[in-house]
């Protein structure tokens, strides 16, 4: 029966308060599916990953050879212990036209048994001229299936060294598992990026060898990737593989040598066999040209006897020829004069007829411009009068209306003040005189409040002492006295006398409250009688404001308009008076002029005719002397006749001499050509022959490179972003879970001393200690353990969902979503639920069984009311009305209430913060790392064989580029960093600059905290911040570069803000000091003056010709793509605020229904007391206000905290995240924490309207 009746109240106690055990059901499911959800998204990161490498057959390993690998290779691989599958494959990077650009474009052969590549639409290709090309690539570029692909090498070499056609039809679009995200990977050639990826048939490739070998390791694939199981396997395997490298690099380096040699032997015997050839025909042609060089000598002597003799008549006919030049010269002389002074005569008619002809015509023009200018002149005047006239027309009738409308104005004003202005100043007297009648009323009334609440107390008191004084009596009726007979007469007769006082003053409100109604009626009836006397007059004050600002407006304009008209006018009238005064002045200067010019033209004609005279007396000498020049020339004409006739049989012979000689000469040249390039021919083979032997001889050893997929663009960042999700997970649910415990704890205590005087009823009947403690053990189990099944349930499935899919976002490729229940964490999540409300559950049953049956039954002692620290500050305390006083009373009265409403708000409050600050800090170190710390365009990695030539011609070739503005070598090694020689080592990449100070253009050194700038000493080292943590030093320790024997003790001079990678700067000076030698340069950093993101990759293209750079990279490529990861956090930010949002709001809806569950008398007493439901919720609403602003106050500093706590416990290895919150991120998590709170409060208002004040007040009896 006992248990029949304890499990009745069990499901009672349920149904009664069903919010109590719904939000302790929804704390405990929120704090469970958050741990155990977030902390599963890890694993199922790894799982999901590893599925679809699974399915692909993603590759284990992978081998590269530097001399290319053969099918012994193949088959040596395959006899490793371990390799489950082994397949040679072949690829090359090569350019693809794309619009005007160039793409690089990573080709390889397809596989049968790795890297399986995925088709979106299409087949895969056959033959050597079909591709399958990366689907994202396509549809960024527009291509179609069916389209094709130009190529070429982007080196010296022809594509068709690797690839038999340099045009690929595109047959299908798919991915590959080697490409999950965005990225490609880098390239030689192009800007170095490779932008998609084509998957070609093996035959479509021209190699003889290998370029890579995929292995699969046996038993990898039923371990998950990214775990220490398949690490530990695939470590293993590769180490065997390194095992064997040693044997197969000697066996492929001996057997290209051997090849190399044997050809080399036959190119020296054929070389031998034409050398023997070319010496014998030489010999033959040298003595047929020796022949002819003989003949050619008699030849010539025979000339040079026939031109001695026509030299003696050439002599005397010279002699002749002379006298008659001299004879010609001066007739010459004397004609060309004539001819002169003749064309000189003509010229000066022609010019004198011209000039009279062109002065007529000057002068009729400047009669005509006279007389246009005239009429211009009056033409102007006339419109500049016009225009005055226009003017001040146009502001009359601008004036018109607003003369009107003012006089119109003056009117109403009259009107009013003669007949309502007296009514408006009776009406403002009478509202004077109810305004105080209801200040009067007002008085009262709050006085009457006063007694009232001093006359409940004393009612309370009183009722007290007849409660305490009954209970002594009925417990010992033998001890019951007279006196106490009297007394507690007496003290009914005052608690009854109480309550009439209290009704009596309760009646006498309610009558000063009708009159006060009556009062604020008759106000309102005054205001309504003023209100349109009040808005006629503003209205007619606003009119007469507004038309005089018009006429002000007027007058300006007015003023403006003349004064612009006056401006304007000014330079046309000044023109005016210039232009009348210029045409005086030239009607005069025309005069003069014309009376000049006749005076001239008549001097030239008499000039003119005495020339004329003296010319036609020198045309007859003239004449006489041409008659004797001609019969001497006759003469000299027959002896050059004769002379003639013996020149041109020399000629003729001298000439047939001359073809033999050219002809002798030319076969001479061609001899020696044909000598000199048999010999070059024959040496340059020699040479090649040489060098083919040296290159031989230089013939770097077969070298293996073996890698496992680490090597992949982005399968490492997938597992890094899990590692980031882990440390979250490690971190971030706990102290959600810890709010959603301690809310839980709370709730539970409480419900344990609500139900005391059940207790002591189940005490008092005879239940036992156990029996009562397991009711509410049991339901703490019940609430628990359906909501962390609940949370369980749902959180496993729901967080990973939205993260995985957040990823999906970055990592497109990745197809499936798999979210398997990971039941540790639920186990654990659960155990610390139960843990928590069972054992809060246990101490308070255990506290309050420990008290007696009566005790229990009876209600506890009311807190005593004290003094807080507020009431000392008179300043403030006075100027506080009774409502606020009470509530900020009862804020320290009810201490527990407080202290755990603030940690529960401001725990949830903290939570946003740090949700808000990861991002924060998470989204800002790509921006401050590229363009704050590295604040240089690009690096260009060199290759380890660069010659000192090959880094002149780089250089030059910076030089010459118009937008490069400076450039820096370095030298950049990873080396192992410690705090002593024989400790645990981590890697650093040590940087080495060719100048100290030059460097600073490049890179910024400063500190985090305080901003200083640092510079690279020479007697020390600067490092950076996430390493000098890692190892706990600081400015002035030492630690230890190198290992195996070969550290090198340095001094921390500084340590650097910096967010990627880990760096070690060091000077030129201090490197040379400590390892003995020069630094060897293998990297330059260059800065290009305001150059787009396209002319930056111009530039890398350009560089990556030049021989020697090995690869170029841009740290403006690098913080998209870190920015395009970091991205993909948002919604997981997201998810985190959400999550601590949802928390916030049942934190704050269960807080505010254990406060009004164990204050209903209280809210009832006042509302009694005559309080309405809008004074009661706000006298909750005050105190909730008051919470509320304190947490948000605690949550803030707590938050930071917290935020610094947990964004260095989620950064991974190689990457520090920024320190700092925004203001809006403290912000928004304020206000969504006052929306969560005042939506509580509207919500519980509906609570405070449904208190029974009948119901509430009964006594417990």
């Amino acid at each position: 029966m006992k248990k029949t009746a304890l499990r009745k109240e069990f499901w009672m106690s349920i149904r009664k308060s069903p919010g109590r055990f719904l939000s302790i059901f929804l704390i405990v499911a929120l704090g469970v599916s958050f741990f155990s959800g977030i902390r599963a998204s890890e694993p199922d990161m790894r799982v999901s990953g590893d599925r679809y490498y699974d399915e692909t057959n993603l590759m284990d390993l992978k081998v590269q050879g530097s001399l290319g690998l053969t099918d012994d290779d193949v088959k040596a691989l395959s006899e490793v212990e371990g390799i489950r599958s082994e397949e040679g494959g072949y690829s090359v990077d090569a350019l693809c036209k794309v619009d005007e650009n160039e793409k690089v474009l990573h080709i390889a052969s397809s596989y049968e048994t790795v890297n399986q590549t995925t088709l979106s639409e299409g087949r895969m290709p056959e033959g050597d001229s079909e591709c399958v090309l990366d689907e994202d690539f396509m549809e960024a570029n527009g291509y179609e299936i069916g389209d094709t692909l130009e190529l070429s090498s982007g080196t010296e070499d022809p594509l068709t060294d690797s690839l038999k056609k340099e045009e690929l039809t595109i047959v299908g679009a798919g991915s590959s598992p080697e490409y999950i995200s965005i990225e490609r990977g880098s390239s030689l050639i192009g800007n170095g990026e490779v932008s998609a990826f084509a998957v070609v048939a093996p035959e479509a490739f021209a190699l003889d060898v290998y370029t890579e070998i995929y292995l699969l390791v046996d038993g990898a694939e039923a371990k998950t990737c990214y775990t220490d199981g398949y690490d530990d396997l695939v470590a293993e395997v590769k180490k065997r593989v390194e095992d064997i490298a040693d044997v197969e690099c000697v066996r492929r380096t001996e057997e290209i040598k051997s090849k190399a040699l044997q050809e080399i032997a036959d190119s020296q015997s054929e070389l031998d066999d034409a050398k023997k050839e070319a010496d014998e025909e030489l010999a033959k042609a040298e003595q047929e040209l020796q022949d002819a060089g003989q003949q050619i000598t008699d030849g010539q002597k025979q000339i040079d006897d026939g031109k001695a003799a026509l030299a003696s008549g050439k002599a005397e006919i010279s002699r002749q020829e002379k006298i008659l030049q001299n004879a010609e010269a001066q007739y010459q002389s004397g004609t060309a004069a004539l001819k002169s002074g003749k064309s000189e005569l003509a010229s000066q008619k022609n010019a004198l007829a011209s000039g009279k002809s062109q002065a007529q015509a000057e002068f009729a023009k400047q009669e005509e411009e006279i007389a246009n200018l005239q009429n211009q002149l009056d033409s102007a005047k006339q419109q500049i009068d016009a225009a005055e006239q226009k003017l001040e027309a146009e502001l009359a009738n601008q004036e018109a209306p607003l003369l009107a409308a003012r006089e119109e104005l003056e009117q109403k004003k009259a009107d009013f003040a003669s007949q309502k202005e007296a009514e408006l100043q009776a009406l403002e007297q009478k509202k004077e005189g109810q305004l105080s009648e209801l200040a009067s009323f007002e008085q009262q009334v709050g006085d009457i409040l006063t007694q009232l609440t001093q006359k409940q107390k004393e009612a309370d008191g009183l009722k007290i002492k007849v409660d305490e004084l009954k209970a002594a009596m009925e417990a010992d009726p033998s001890s019951v006295t007279e006196e106490m007979n009297a007394q507690l007469i007496s003290l009914q007769t005052k608690w009854d006398k109480s309550n009439q006082e209290i009704s009596s003053l309760t009646d006498k409100k309610a009558e000063l409250e009708d009159k006060k109604a009556s009062v604020q009626e008759a106000l309102q009836e005054i205001e309504e009688q003023i209100k349109p006397l009040n808005e006629e007059k503003n209205n007619l004050e606003q009119v007469d404001q507004t038309l005089s600002e018009q006429e002000a407006v007027f007058q300006e304009q007015a003023a403006a308009a003349r004064k612009k008209l006056a401006d304007e006018l000014a330079k046309p009238k000044a023109q005016w008076e210039s232009g009348v005064t210029a045409l005086e002045e030239g009607k005069a200067a025309l005069a003069s002029a014309k009376q000049a010019t006749e005076a001239r033209f008549a001097s030239g004609d008499e000039q003119i005719a005495a020339a004329e005279a003296k010319i036609r007396a020198s045309e007859s000498e003239l004449s006489s002397a041409a008659s004797q020049i001609a019969s001497g020339r006759s003469r000299i004409a027959a002896a050059k006749n004769t002379i003639t006739e013996q020149e041109a049989s020399l000629a003729q012979a001298e000439a047939e001499l001359a073809d033999g000689r050219a002809e002798l000469e030319s076969g001479r040249k061609e001899y020696e050509t044909q000598k000199a390039d048999a010999e070059k021919e024959l040496a340059d083979a020699q040479i090649k022959i040489d060098d083919a032997k040296a290159e031989v001889d230089e013939i770097e050893d077969q070298e293996w490179y073996v890698n496992d997929r680490d090597v992949l663009a982005e399968y490492t960042s997938y597992g890094e972003n899990a590692d980031r999700m882990r440390a979250i997970g490690e971190v971030f649910p706990e102290l959600f879970f810890l709010v959603a415990a301690l809310i839980s704890l709370t709730t539970m205590t409480r419900m344990v001393e609500e139900e005391r005087t059940q207790i002591g009823t189940l005490k008092a009947l005879g239940y036992g200690k156990g029996a009562i403690a397991g009711k509410y053990m049991m339901y703490a189990f019940l609430a628990t353990m359906g909501g962390s099944i609940f949370g369980v349930l749902i959180g496993e499935k729901l967080f990973p969902y939205v993260i995985l899919y957040s990823y999906q976002i970055m990592y497109t490729h990745l197809p499936h979503i798999v979210i398997p229940y990971q039941w540790s964490y639920a186990v654990m999540a659960t155990g610390a639920a139960l843990a928590c409300t069972l054992l809060a559950t246990f101490y308070a049953c255990y506290k309050e069984l420990a008290a007696q049956p009566a005790e229990l039954m009876r209600p506890p002692s009311p807190k005593e009311g004290k003094r807080i620290l507020l009431e000392r500050v008179t300043l403030i305390w006075k100027h506080l009305n009774f409502t606020w006083k009470s509530a900020i009373r009862n804020l320290f009265r009810y201490k527990k209430r407080f202290f755990m409403t603030i940690a529960g708000i401001g725990g949830c409050m903290a939570l946003m913060v740090v949700g808000f600050g990861i991002r924060d800090s998470i989204m800002c170190i790509g921006t401050i790392q590229y363009q704050e710390i590295q604040v240089y365009d690009g690096m260009i990695y060199l290759s380890s064989s660069v010659t000192e030539d090959e880094v002149q011609q780089i250089k030059n070739a910076m030089d010459g580029m118009d937008k490069m503005d400076r450039y820096i070598e370095m030298e950049m090694a990873r080396e192992p960093i410690s705090l002593s020689v024989d400790g645990s080592t981590e890697d650093v990449y040590l940087c080495v600059p060719e100048d100290k100070d030059k460097i600073e253009d490049f890179m910024n050194f400063r500190s985090r905290a305080t901003g200083e700038v640092y510079h690279i000493q020479d007697d020390g080292v600067i490092l950076t911040e996430k390493m000098a943590n890692t190892l706990d030093v600081s400015s002035g320790d030492t630690i230890y570069l190198g290992a195996d024997g070969e550290e090198k003790e340095v001094t921390i001079t500084d340590v650097c803000e910096n967010y990627m990678q880990h760096y070690v700067y060091m000077s030129p000076e201090l490197y040379q000091e400590l390892y003995g030698e020069e630094p060897e340069y293998n990297s330059i950093l260059f800065d290009l003056k305001d150059a787009s993101a396209q002319e930056l990759s111009q530039a890398g293209e350009e560089l990556l010709k030049y021989d020697g750079v090995m690869n170029v990279t841009y740290t403006n490529s690098i913080e998209d793509q870190l920015n395009t990861m970091l991205q993909s956090l948002d919604l997981v930010i997201v998810v985190l605020i959400v999550s601590a949002g949802l928390l916030a709001f049942v934190v704050l809806y269960n807080l505010n229904n254990i406060n009004i569950t164990e204050r209903r008398r209280e809210l009832a007493t006042l509302k009694v007391l005559g309080f309405y439901d809008t004074e009661v919720s706000s006298y909750v609403y005050r105190e909730n206000i008051m919470l509320t602003i304190f947490s948000i106050v605690v949550g803030i500093v707590l938050g930071a905290l917290l935020h610094r706590f947990v964004i260095t416990t989620v950064e991974v290895d190689a990457v520090m995240f920024g320190r700092v919150v925004k203001w809006q991120s403290y912000l928004y998590s304020a206000l969504f924490t006052t929306a969560f709170s005042l939506f509580v409060n509207w919500v519980m208002y509906y609570k405070l309207k449904k208190i029974d004040m009948v119901e509430s007040l009964k006594s417990v009896e």
